[in-house]
């Protein structure tokens, strides 16, 4: 594969990657929209979650990255918590692997 074949998919991989975490994260932020992004706090009678409503739209992002389990339980769902965990695993074990110092 020719290397700016590789470097054109890539960025414009990472475009669209940009362009769906804006589109989501504002729309999501809309409250027309929140039976749509948030239907079970909605069906329990949470609503949508605080940090939508009080901050700016992009602040889910760090949200996700600091809850606790208990917490991504309570807000997604048994199925986005073993998918962020599972997230969160693969990037600890790429960066453990990838730093030469360890030998094993």
């Amino acid at each position: 594969m020719e290397l700016t074949a590789f470097l054109l998919s890539l960025l414009s991989s990472a475009a669209i990657c940009i362009v769906l975490i804006f589109a989501h994260s504002w729309l999501s932020s809309k409250p027309w929209n929140y039976v749509v992004y948030y239907p079970n706090r909605i069906r329990r009678g949470l609503g949508p979650p605080q940090y939508i409503i009080n901050h700016h739209y992009l602040f889910w992002i760090l949200e996700s990255c600091r809850a606790s389990e208990n917490d991504l339980i309570t807000m997604g769902g048994l199925d986005a918590t073993v998918y962020i965990i599972f997230l969160r695993s693969s990037k600890r074990y790429y960066v453990v692997c990838r730093i030469p110092c360890f030998d094993y």
